[in-house]
């Protein structure tokens, strides 16, 4: 492959591939400027429906798709490698397969689950950011109500059949709605006594969803209580270790499985010297999504933030990965014909929330839609992600995965 012309794209996340399909559309006919798709995966999951695959509702097959399908007789290379350095200014990205030098550059590298150097955190809770965790923590919680079963105190079958969740985030309620689901088939299926198996929700924050919508996060509250999860709100997580979660207020719950979801960070590679970096590590891009100073490089998702938007910036969602990829895959064609570029503007969207098994919420233009409206709105999402990510191709290769 070329390189004097190379567009090198970092993450085939929902932004990375939105990107590379842009860019395969738009370069039709000027195969001079080959796209180069870099991943550690040789596939893309299907980060909504991670929760499914924590409740039980879904395999692990069934949240992942082979890259290669979804680039099928399209002209970008995937070549599969670590991004272990990024040198702007020289235009050459480190990788575990070798360095790797550019004309173009767009990392879309995600995020990290950040634990804000909580003492405990990293070692002992379950984070949810791969399918393989979503299987891990899926497991765990099989396992601690294995162990419960076998117990004759009560305190240890209790604390075995708690789950906390920290964080009540986007990823922190869709986490309890699942697992209130699984502990309550575990449950049953061990004959545990009435009273043992609970999910507690911890959240600093007065509400669930801070950054979304009053009436969202009300609605949210409200079925998750309905479902039996225990809302601490207001409380913050102090720390944790083996078998137990430290709250601020000088509490501790005993605990058989610990869920972090407390927020996300950029993903640790972006942190290079010399690269302007925002709130939780994040590289700083302007309206057109460049790296200031740094011609050709681009950033979008979970990995960048756009200048002028601050606290005001809407919460990280695939969604948002897609529409900032659309204007990265247009303002590197128009670097590349000399033409003119767009600038990305952050707007309302729909919101889908997942409360597990056959339930969510959806927000609507303003309007909360609940019940069986919204689990069609939640399918028909998962569909237009598929369609976003990898085309009719992606759709049609996301409704043959298996159950």
């Amino acid at each position: 492959m070329s390189q004097a012309n190379r567009i090198l794209i970092l993450g085939a996340g929902a932004g990375g591939l939105r990107v590379a399909l842009g860019l395969d559309r738009l370069l039709i006919g000027r195969r001079e400027s080959p796209v180069l798709l870099v991943d550690q995966h040789d596939y893309h999951q299907i980060t909504p429906r991670l929760p499914d695959v924590v409740s039980g509702a879904a395999s692990p097959a069934s949240v992942v798709l082979p890259i290669r399908r979804l680039l099928s007789g399209r002209k970008v290379e995937l070549l599969q490698a670590t991004v272990e350095r990024l040198d702007l200014p020289t235009r050459t990205i480190g990788t575990s397969a070798g360095p790797l030098s550019y004309r173009w550059l767009v990392v879309a590298l995600g995020g990290q689950v950040a634990t804000y150097g909580l003492p405990g955190v990293a070692e002992h809770a379950l984070l949810l950011r791969t399918v393989e965790d979503a299987q891990r923590i899926h497991d765990a919680v099989g396992e601690s109500y294995r162990q419960a079963a076998w117990k004759l105190e009560a305190s240890e079958r209790e604390a075995l059949g708690t789950a906390v969740v920290g964080g009540a985030g986007f990823t922190g309620v869709e986490v309890a709605a699942a697992l209130a689901d699984r502990v309550r088939e575990l449950a049953t299926r061990y004959r545990l006594p009435a009273g043992v198996g609970r999910v507690v929700l911890v959240e600093r924050a007065e509400r669930v969803l801070p950054g979304y919508d009053r009436a969202l996060a009300d609605a949210a509250q409200a079925a998750l209580r309905r479902k039996g999860v225990q809302l601490r709100l207001g409380v913050a997580v102090a720390g944790a270790s083996a078998g137990e979660v430290s709250l601020a207020t000088g509490e501790s719950i005993r605990c058989g499985v610990f869920v972090w979801a407390g927020g996300v960070e950029a993903s640790a590679v972006v942190r290079a010297p010399g690269l302007p970096l925002g709130r939780n590590g994040r590289l700083v891009v302007d309206r057109q999504m460049r790296v200031p100073e740094h011609p050709g490089a681009y950033a979008l998702g979970d990995v960048c933030a756009v200048l002028g938007e601050g606290i005001n910036a809407p919460p990280p969602s695939a969604q948002l990965a897609v529409r900032q990829g659309d204007v990265v895959a247009h303002n590197v064609f128009a670097e590349i014909v000399g033409g003119e570029p767009r600038e990305y503007r952050a707007i309302p969207q729909d919101v889908v929330v997942s409360l597990g098994r056959n339930d969510a919420l959806a927000m609507v233009r303003g309007v909360v839609v609940s019940g069986w409206r919204a689990v069609a709105l939640k399918r028909l999402a998962e569909l237009r992600y598929l369609e976003a990510i990898g085309g009719p191709g992606g759709l049609v290769a996301g409704l043959r995965l298996p159950a």
